[in-house]
């Protein structure tokens, strides 16, 4: 009996060490592998950030000769990516740079956007209280609201309310912009005054829903009829709803309830999967359109007109921000209900356009204006939740490309005089890049405890 009971003893002590060393020396299993770049990604910032305040003229903007004449547009990005590389609202810089830009009137479409976008960036509250109301359930637009509202002096609020009007009122008679008010448009101009108003809503300025329905339509309408067919891949914005408000909300309400398991049959829609396989198309977008009636004309006057990297990856985000809004506030309608197979098919095809040509060396389809593409590249990929464009990381490669540019320059991308060339403009491009500076649309669900499986779709 004492043997028996010995031996039994001395096994539980074996079991005990054995699990004790196994929780010290194995890592925790909800630990993430560190990213390797993150230390160059981090210095490069600081480096950038450096440069940036070191730029600054006392007056409080910068001189930067190919924005000569986008003054409140040039110091309202260079503002902008200061504050989202984590330089304080009260900074001095950052006080002088508003200081310049209320004292400058509205004209141009870029210069107006992005002054909302450094305005909502200068009261987005700290990662840390973002933190703090995010595990009480808090959303991150209802914590920035509420601090606006609590803090934003008359000018700013007066300003935002202007400015909004401005783009509001200065569209086409398409519902998308130009430089300025016009008949004309441009794919780049719209893509930043939808997002300017994208900011403004979080913000807590309404905006109707009219506004997003045409510029929805009009990307659908424009974008390349038909491409070559791409092996499907996960495109979470186009296969999910973005908004998870109302879940969420019922979530809470019957949290409580004891509910027992069930099978229920769930659209293909809500999760992305399909009983057939998806068809991807590489279609994309131009800086505008090519009519049909003159197509080959327009092709021989400039490459402008065929689809290319920075407009199509600016034609996803107008669209997935359109559908933000849109499911939101117009979800019970008719007319939404019709749109949405279409622009859910939209922005798959548009993903897949930039996985066929994905390229971090150059803008694909066009060559130039690489640094503007990367930034929007970042768009794309952190409003339509994808990791991989096809095979390609895209965070991963595109920190690989700016950390060579920051390597070989030390704190800054150096570029020639020309359009789009300025050493300032082209480092906030790619530390904003560096940043995932782009505020993210879709509020990411829990990991799910059910299995959905779909011919040809990879999770």
């Amino acid at each position: 009996m004492w043997r028996e009971t010995h031996v039994y003893l001395r096994r539980k002590k074996i079991w005990f060490s054995l699990l004790f060393f196994a929780f010290i020396f194995n890592p925790k299993p909800s630990q993430a592998a560190p990213n390797p770049l993150q230390k160059d990604i981090d210095n490069a910032i600081k480096k950038g950030v450096k440069y940036l305040l070191s730029r600054q003229i006392p007056q409080g903007h910068w001189d930067v000769d190919t924005f000569s004449g986008y003054p409140l547009g040039s110091t309202a990005l260079i503002t902008l990516t200061l504050l989202k590389c984590g330089v304080s609202p009260n900074h001095i810089a950052i006080r002088r740079a508003f200081n310049y830009m209320n004292q400058l009137p509205f004209q141009r479409t870029y210069s107006v956007a992005l002054y909302i976008m450094a305005l909502e960036a200068r009261y987005t509250p700290p990662k840390k209280i973002l933190k703090k109301y995010a595990k009480r359930h808090i959303r991150r637009t209802t914590v920035l609201r509420r601090r606006f509202r609590k803090y934003a002096n008359r000018q700013d609020r007066a300003r935002l309310l202007d400015a909004v009007n401005w783009l509001i009122n200065n569209r086409n008679p398409d519902g998308v912009w130009s430089y300025a008010k016009s008949t004309y448009y441009d794919h780049s101009n719209t893509q930043y005054a939808l997002l300017g108003l994208a900011a403004a809503e979080r913000l807590g300025v309404k905006i109707k829903s009219e506004v997003f329905f045409k510029v929805a339509e009009h990307f659908l309408k424009v974008q390349t009829p038909d491409g070559e067919q791409v092996q499907p891949f996960p495109v979470p914005a186009a296969e999910e709803p973005i908004s998870h408000v109302l879940r969420k909300k019922l979530e809470r309400k019957w949290k409580h309830v004891p509910r027992r398991s069930r099978t229920v049959k769930r659209k293909a829609y809500a999760y992305g999967t399909s009983n057939k396989e998806q068809i991807y198309k590489a279609r994309g977008w131009g800086y505008r359109a090519i009519t049909p009636s003159s197509d080959q004309k327009q092709r021989k006057i400039s490459p402008f007109f065929r689809a290319y990297g920075s407009m199509t990856v600016a034609g996803i985000a107008c669209l997935v921000i359109c559908k933000a809004h849109l499911e939101k506030w117009a979800a019970r309608t008719y007319k939404w209900k019709k749109l949405r197979p279409e622009l859910n098919r939209a922005i798959r095809d548009g993903c897949a356009w930039i996985a066929k040509n994905f390229s971090v060396q150059r803008n694909p389809g066009i060559g130039g204006w690489k640094w503007y593409y990367l930034y929007g590249l970042e768009r794309a990929g952190v409003l339509s939740g994808i990791q991989y464009f096809g095979k390609y990381d895209w965070y991963l490669l595109g920190a690989k490309e700016i950390l060579k540019e920051f390597q070989n320059n030390k704190d800054h991308i150096s570029g020639q005089k020309g359009h789009g060339s300025s050493p300032e403009i082209r480092t906030c491009y790619a530390l904003l890049f560096l940043k995932r500076a782009t505020v993210p649309l879709r509020q990411q669900p829990p990991t799910p405890k059910r299995v959905v499986t779909g011919a040809g779709y990879r999770r």
